[in-house]
């Protein structure tokens, strides 16, 4: 009768058998065993790796989005000085002082034009907004302007001066007229310092 190949040998010694289990060899052993090792090592490793990018990713986005809440609620702050009921009664874009806070008691509206003032150092500039004239002639505004100076602005094109004895600043937009005021001592960078900062509401 023919026995099936077994994985280990009958001994028959005296009265009951014994089975002897061919083992692999000792160097056998030693590699497979550390092929094992290196899977698990690399296998933690990666797992390791996971976790830190997903981590670097959810603290990026945590940052991203607490900046971005910040920004937002920043600029609300500034445009809420302004009331709304202002804001929605003029048919031009606003424009606001984004560094320097204007001074929110001292926002009017009267006759179509908004007022309102901006502490720069110790001085107080007065700032007044209305819808860009249609038959005002700007060019010849300009020349009565002492000392004009022209400089460029994020809303476009102004000028720097003096006129009946008060510094000037005047900025149109696209819809809307800029005019800046201050005593005559105050310095006319302080006036460029505010236009360079309004930014529409």
């Amino acid at each position: 009768m023919l026995m099936q190949r077994r994985s280990y040998e009958q001994v028959h010694t005296g009265e009951r058998p014994r089975y002897r289990v061919n083992l692999p060899e000792p160097a056998e052993n030693r590699t497979a065993l550390l092929e094992e090792i290196n899977k698990l090592q690399k296998s933690k490793k990666n797992r390791w790796l996971r976790r830190v990018v997903i981590l670097l990713l959810v603290l990026g986005l945590l940052i991203a989005g607490g900046w971005y809440g910040l920004r937002y609620y920043q600029k609300r702050q500034l445009v809420n000085q302004i009331p709304l009921s202002i804001r929605q009664s003029v048919s031009f874009k606003l424009v606001y002082p984004t560094q320097n806070k204007l001074n929110p008691d001292s926002v009017q509206y009267v006759g179509g034009v908004v007022s309102y003032t901006v502490n720069v150092h110790e001085n107080v500039m007065y700032v007044t907004l209305q819808s860009s004239p249609e038959n005002f002639d700007f060019t010849s505004f300009a020349k009565q302007i002492n000392q004009p100076t022209s400089i460029r602005t994020p809303l476009g094109k102004a000028t720097l001066g003096s006129l009946s004895n008060r510094q000037i600043g005047s900025l149109k937009t696209d819809d809307c007229w800029v005019l800046i005021t201050a005593t005559q001592d105050t310095p006319q960078s302080d006036i460029e310092a505010i236009l360079q900062q309004l930014k529409k509401v």
